[in-house]
């Protein structure tokens, strides 16, 4: 017991020892599942996820560019429709006009379109990760 390896690369061999096709990774299953658990291979992931992740804000800010139109006018149905449910909830008389002025002024309306331009933002990040990490492409 006391001469037992406890070195980390010790503990990836072993590991990769458990791995179907191990005993000289034969098959081509054993040497694909080596391979994508390998800390080469996943420190190049690694590399292509840094390269790539700065370029997500040129494509989020891309398509509001390319789609700009089509937001727009989901922006102004939304406004209506908010209107809508404002007037259908309240208990007396509302100038929805208000609600409708407030939601078009040019600042609010860009302040919205930021924080889905980070949320967006946040799930093509995660797009990249799932991409890179989990499907290991």
């Amino acid at each position: 017991m006391g001469g037992e390896k406890t070195g980390t690369g010790a503990k990836e061999r072993l590991i990769l020892e458990y791995l179907p096709g191990a005993g000289g990774g034969r098959s081509t299953i054993g040497k694909r599942l080596k391979c994508k658990n390998c800390f080469i291979f996943l420190e190049h992931q690694r590399i292509k996820h840094r390269y790539l992740a700065p370029l997500s804000v040129p494509l989020v800010v891309g398509a509001f560019w390319f789609f700009q139109e089509t937001i727009e006018q989901t922006y102004a149905s939304f406004c209506q429709w908010a209107a809508r449910g404002v007037q259908a909830v309240a208990f007396g008389q509302v100038n929805t006009g208000v609600l409708h002025e407030t939601f078009t002024n040019p600042l609010v309306k860009w302040l919205i379109f930021a924080c889905v331009g980070v949320y967006a933002l946040t799930y093509v990040l995660r797009f990249w990760e799932y991409l890179f990490f989990k499907l290991k492409i």
